[in-house]
């Protein structure tokens, strides 16, 4: 199948046109058909037909196997080889852009001056292309599978109705793109944590997120492992315990009809405490550029949120700031809570702040991480932390982790279900329906290149400036919290419509490039 401008020959119009099928379920007519130009092979392999539609030629290995050839293909060539008389008939190379094995085509002097095609009012004119280094002369080879095609709203008087189809041979990863980019936006979560998460409506205004599409389309993440990779427990599959015998077959219940039948129904009662636990995890390797050392943490069992605040040192005040700061999140939200767990070495400041706000508490016993539900929720919480820096560009600075925070507790609550309501997640809970159309995200700490007005640059200076990804800027509509390295400075909000992000996807040791435009 070819377009316009290939170096064929013999075009005429002998043979019926031919129907092809295309990969989005349209078909296409030939107009014409030629002779490939290739004399080392034989005639049954170098038939062809001409399309309006096509764009490049796109050449049937099976046509050609199948006229007494081998084809070997390896990572960088390709070689035709005749079987009776084992020489090379054909040989080509791989394109490094578009990954296809691609072999020239002849021009010819026949060809010289353009043939006339006086058959129809529109016919093309073919014209010889010039031999040239580049790959603007090389046919991309391509595997033609024969799929089940509709031809219901094309006459079929006159026409070659032979099962024909002309795939895609170029890697349609649009889905694939997608599915990569959400997942980065998202933290890097666990596969199945995700879906659940999809499937109870948590994530109904992100474009195009739906669990077919996590599914069939998102591979496997290092960065989901390098978080949440753990040690299996020992029991499991255990070599050494003798399995028990099996219990004796029961008779089969004897077949109820329609009039006795009954179902079982089961309930439960969630009790809602108004609950919090607080905890301090280790320190943070990196100094942040804030001066921020600990990450404080508060877990809600109500709404089953995970609330954090970076945190400069381990002082009373500093406690006291950090506690007093979440439990006014959840006051405006709504969740007043009456108990406060925490850890036995709490400060008496600490302890002065929670009876200041008339909330029962409960100190852990020494050494017992168990009473304190704050310690499971840390783990939970650096599981997805360390994904989400995992993600990072290698080029990010580590001492803007502190600024990452924001968004990570945002992706993180969207994951888990609030135990008021279960059919909102405790992001919902806590600060309300997210609206992706509204507030986008991207996955933190990628590059970006973030668009300079005429106004704000010289005459020849870069119309943008290099940058990372932060996180949202929540008070803005459609903005991004963008940190631009030849500043130094600052991070500021920019439009989503005048920033160009660069996904590094480091297990497919690809990059892709990941505009943002609304």
């Amino acid at each position: 199948m070819l377009p316009r401008g290939c170096p064929v020959l013999d075009i005429s119009r002998k043979d019926k046109p031919m129907v092809v099928g295309l990969p989005d379920t349209s078909t296409m007519l030939s107009h014409h058909s030629c002779q490939l130009n290739l004399p080392t092979l034989p005639i049954a392999a170098r038939k062809g037909h001409l399309f309006k539609e096509m764009q490049a030629p796109l050449v049937s290995m099976g046509r050609i196997c199948d006229t007494g050839h081998t084809a070997t293909f390896d990572a960088t060539s390709v070689v035709v080889k005749n079987i009776e008389t084992g020489k090379t008939v054909l040989t080509g190379k791989r394109d490094d852009q578009t990954r296809l094995w691609m072999f020239p085509l002849q021009t010819s002097d026949d060809l010289s001056d353009p043939p006339s095609l006086d058959d129809t009012d529109d016919a093309p004119m073919m014209f010889p292309i010039q031999p040239s280094p580049d790959l603007s002369d090389f046919c991309p080879l391509a595997l033609v599978d024969l799929a089940t095609l509709s031809v219901s709203n094309v006459p079929t008087e006159g026409l070659d109705l032979s099962l024909h189809s002309a795939n895609s041979a170029y890697d349609q990863s649009s889905k694939r793109d997608l599915a990569i980019f959400l997942h980065g936006c998202a933290g890097f979560p666990v596969k199945s944590t995700w879906i659940t998460a999809i499937e109870n409506g948590h994530y109904s205004s992100w474009p195009g997120l739906t669990v077919e599409l996590v599914k069939k389309h998102l591979p496997k993440s290092a960065e989901t492992v390098l978080g949440h990779l753990h040690r299996q427990r020992q029991g499991v599959r255990s070599t050494t315990k003798v399995a028990p015998p099996l219990p004796p077959e029961l008779p089969p219940r004897p077949v109820r009809s329609h009039i006795d039948r009954k179902q079982d129904v089961g309930t439960f009662v969630v009790d809602l405490n108004g609950q919090i636990a607080t905890d301090l995890p280790g320190r943070f390797p990196v100094t942040s550029s804030r001066g921020m050392k600990y990450v404080f943490l508060l877990y809600n069992y109500d709404s089953n949120a995970i609330l954090v605040t970076p945190m400069k040192n381990r002082t009373q005040q500093e406690f006291v700031r950090c506690y007093d700061l979440l439990h006014a999140r959840l006051k405006n939200s709504g969740v007043v809570p009456v108990l406060q767990r925490l850890d036995n070495e709490a400060s008496a400041a600490l302890i002065r702040a929670i009876e200041e706000k008339q909330i029962d508490y409960q100190l852990a016993s020494p050494n017992s991480h168990r009473h304190n539900p704050a310690e499971r929720a840390i783990q939970t919480f650096k599981n997805h932390f360390i994904s989400t820096l995992a993600g990072c560009d290698r080029e990010f600075p580590v001492h803007l982790w502190c600024r990452l925070l924001p968004q990570c507790e945002m992706t993180l609550n969207m994951l888990r279900i609030s135990r008021i309501n279960p059919k909102l997640s405790a992001y919902s809970q806590i600060d309300g329906i997210f609206d992706f159309n509204r507030t986008p995200l991207a996955p933190l700490g990628m590059k970006a290149i973030v668009h300079e007005r005429t106004s704000q640059r010289a005459a020849w200076a870069s119309h943008g400036q290099r940058g990372f990804n932060i996180g949202p800027a929540l008070h803005h509509y459609r903005h991004y919290s963008i940190f631009v390295i030849g500043t130094g400075g600052p991070a500021f909000p920019t439009p989503s419509n005048s920033s160009q992000f660069y996904l590094t996807c480091q297990l497919q040791q690809t990059e892709l490039s990941m505009p943002l435009e609304t």
